[in-house]
């Protein structure tokens, strides 16, 4: 079967965005340990990243301080599970899957 990666997208307009439109950024790694680097996407001053579990809580939320194209974000004191992380900014808000492992 064919697997699709969640990414959504939301604007202040109902639109469908064609793949090539959506934007994206890699987590590397993904499976992770105690860090993984978020890259591919131009992180601005006041963008918030944050990782939920697979219940919807907030476990961990970061402001950005600075612009950067590439930003580690550490892991520490989140045990072995699925969760979410986001990239919220004023354009919208992207999602992906990150995995922790021991």
């Amino acid at each position: 079967g064919n697997s699709y990666e969640h990414l959504f997208y939301m604007t202040g307009q109902l639109s469908v965005l064609t793949e090539n439109e959506k934007p994206s950024f890699r987590l590397y790694p993904n499976p992770a340990k105690e860090s993984t680097t978020l890259s591919g996407l131009t992180l601005q001053k006041g963008d918030r990243i944050t990782i939920t579990n697979s219940l919807g809580q907030i476990c961990k939320s970061y402001s950005v301080m600075a612009d950067a194209n590439e930003k580690e974000v550490i892991l520490e004191g989140l045990k072995a599970g699925y969760y979410t992380l986001s990239v919220k900014s004023t354009a919208g808000e992207i999602f992906k899957p990150l995995s922790i492992v021991d």
